[in-house]
């Protein structure tokens, strides 16, 4: 059950964008026109994908109810556990970094950063990498003629977006929304990283500066200036022993 919610979400979620993209025309001697049996099985489809999503959203609703204290002070440990992981990743690379620095002989002035620096730089990329791939599919599909006909016989030329729905659809203002919605959510995401990566570079830069020091007399400079809460590695041993 503690999984279940997040597959059926998945599930629903990429089934539902698979039949949005499925091309309901065939060619005939008369243009592309739409097959009655293709639309059935795209609406089918559609229907079960956000019938599962739905599902998944009552089933994490469902798990979140009968939590108890004991599972949430469980999930809290196992989360803490992680970021400790972690900062213990993090501190092992900044002490190897630092031992090649002070071998090549580098000034360093560094204000140590905790692991939220971390998982801010994967965030920002998860949320670009998102915000890129539904700019991506909002534009990977060009538009396209389909010619249907109307209760009267006459034929009707529409324009198609797989993606999005027919342009004249009676339904405009649900294709309209989609397409906004789409658009939406990728440049939404791509500005929010954009942001992200901004503030993370204006942080760094206060906190962190290098100077390379070419070697004068006998030997070559080596100072390192360690400022700001670092982590256990890089401290040395307790004075109050």
């Amino acid at each position: 059950m503690k999984f279940a919610w997040k597959a059926l979400i998945t599930l629903g979620a990429l089934l539902a964008l698979f039949a949005m993209n499925m091309d309901t025309t065939v060619s005939t001697g008369f243009g592309r026109v739409h097959n009655v049996g293709l639309v059935s099985q795209q609406q089918t489809l559609l229907i079960l994908g956000c019938a599962l999503f739905v599902g998944g959203l009552i089933v994490f609703g469902v798990v979140k109810l009968k939590q108890t204290p004991e599972d949430e002070a469980q999930e809290r440990e196992r989360r803490e556990a992680a970021v400790i992981r972690a900062q213990e990743t993090l501190a092992k690379s900044k002490a190897q970094s630092l031992e090649r620095l002070v071998a090549a002989g580098v000034t360093i002035n560094k204000v140590d950063q905790s692991a939220r620096r971390y998982w801010g730089l994967l965030k920002r990329r998860y949320v670009l990498l998102a915000g890129a791939l539904l700019l991506l599919l909002a534009s990977l599909f060009p538009p396209r003629e389909a010619t249907t006909w109307d209760q009267g016989g006459v034929m009707v030329k529409n324009v198609v977006r797989p993606l999005l729905g027919t342009s004249n659809d009676p339904l405009l203002a649900g294709t309209l929304i989609r397409e906004f919605v789409w658009i939406l959510l990728g440049t939404s995401a791509v500005v929010i990283a954009i942001s992200m990566s901004r503030r993370g570079g204006r942080q760094e830069g206060e906190g962190e500066t290098l100077q390379q020091h070419a070697p004068s007399g006998r030997g070559s400079s080596k100072q390192i200036e360690l400022r700001g809460e670092l982590p256990d590695l890089f401290r040395g041993p307790s004075r109050d022993r």
